[in-house]
């Protein structure tokens, strides 16, 4: 599980000591690029806004935003960017895409609410200031594999 992958990875930029602050995480450039090939998205567009795609480089790791303005596709790999970590207080609520693979629910920081999705061994979440539980989880059975 990603959001445990996240949790994880804090304790290890930590150290071993309690003691220690976790090392910032920040961004280090954003470059326009196209869609690459094997990234989860919800297509050339998606309620009428095109895709977007944004190499995210941060001091610790790299990822691939996929942006149709309200909501945001976040690929990653190991290292979990900060947008799509978990709240402290939230709830996981698991559920089987229809397309196959698996989605997780949670409320995000600042307000966010996300949906991790595991498909075709790639991982990703839908991230939306905006868009209700309802709408994320419908766009998360959308979600398919850039061939």
């Amino acid at each position: 599980m990603r959001l445990v992958a996240g949790a994880i990875a804090t304790l290890v930029l930590a150290g071993a000591s309690s003691a220690a602050s976790p090392i910032p995480v920040r961004i280090v450039s954003q470059q326009a690029i196209a869609v690459p090939h094997g990234v989860l998205w919800l297509g050339p567009s998606y309620s009428g806004l095109p895709a977007r795609a944004v190499r995210v480089r941060f001091n610790v790791g790299t990822a691939v935003r996929i942006d149709y303005e309200l909501l945001a596709i976040w690929n990653y790999d190991r290292f979990v960017p900060p947008q799509v970590r978990a709240s402290q207080t939230t709830a996981v609520q698991t559920f089987p895409l229809d397309s196959g693979g698996t989605a997780r629910f949670f409320l995000g920081t600042g307000g966010t609410a996300v949906v991790e999705v595991e498909k075709d061994g790639r991982t990703a979440a839908l991230v939306s200031r905006y868009s209700p539980k309802v709408d994320l989880v419908k766009a998360a059975q959308k979600v398919t594999t850039r061939r």
